[in-house]
């Protein structure tokens, strides 16, 4: 979803820009090792490389590998916690269910040169950036002025790309330093989620490992640089 929002809005703000007809230079030498994995999450982070920044419950200790390969397959590690129940509401019902320690790697994209030329943009930085930074007033403004253009004779659509709008805005992320730009952000529920990019090939974890962010995040931010330092 986030992928589909981050698009739709730098598609947005590409109608009003100029298109430099020579694409930018590409060397991504990150994006070129980390194909070699094949998308085999579990061995870009290994259960080893996990336990040397949290202590795993082994008797709980579960590992689900999605049998979808690519961008949308995962590698997902789960044991137990020492934290109470949660509580969910649903339909007007409260659900309790564990509130387990997790750790899931997934969305695995590698950018391309036409992709960053396509969208206007100068870097893959910028492409990355516009999907999580918050958008000025000016970058709103223009949004929602492309979008009244391009769906002038499409009411249903531009009503579905105002709530696209909305939903981007909402959007909650803040930069912390690991790889060439990153994104976190944190729910109470769900907890942390770590979108990192690292020369032209991004990635996400999400993880909760306890109930806070502060002491969450450090933990996410080392793992994410295992997985870097697999192709230093």
């Amino acid at each position: 979803m986030k992928k589909l929002l981050s698009i739709l809005f730098i598609a947005s703000l590409a109608a009003a820009c100029s298109k430099d007809d020579n694409p930018p230079a590409w060397d991504d030498k990150t994006g070129a090792c980390l194909k070699n994995y094949d998308f085999q999450y579990e061995k870009l982070l290994t259960k080893a490389d996990v336990g040397k920044h949290v202590t795993i419950d082994e008797a709980s200790y579960k590992l689900d590998v999605s049998t979808m390969k690519g961008q949308y397959g995962h590698a997902t590690y789960t044991w137990n916690s020492d934290r109470p129940d949660l509580e969910i509401e649903i339909l007007g019902q409260i659900i309790r269910g564990p509130d387990r320690n997790r750790l899931e790697f997934t969305q695995l994209y590698f950018y391309t040169a036409s992709e960053v030329q396509l969208y206007s943009q100068e870097s893959v930085i910028e492409l990355f950036d516009i999907g999580y930074r918050k958008l000025s007033d000016a970058e709103v403004r223009e949004m929602r002025e492309n979008l009244d253009r391009q769906y002038a004779d499409d009411p249903a659509g531009l009503e579905q790309a105002k709530k696209f709008l909305e939903a981007r805005l909402s959007f909650n992320y803040q930069r912390v330093e690991v790889g060439d730009r990153a994104y976190w952000s944190w729910n109470d529920t769900h907890g942390l989620e770590l979108n990192v990019l690292a020369g032209a090939t991004s990635f996400s974890l999400r993880t909760k490992f306890s109930a806070e962010a502060a002491t969450t995040l450090p933990i996410t931010v080392a793992l994410a640089k295992e997985i870097l330092a697999k192709c230093n």
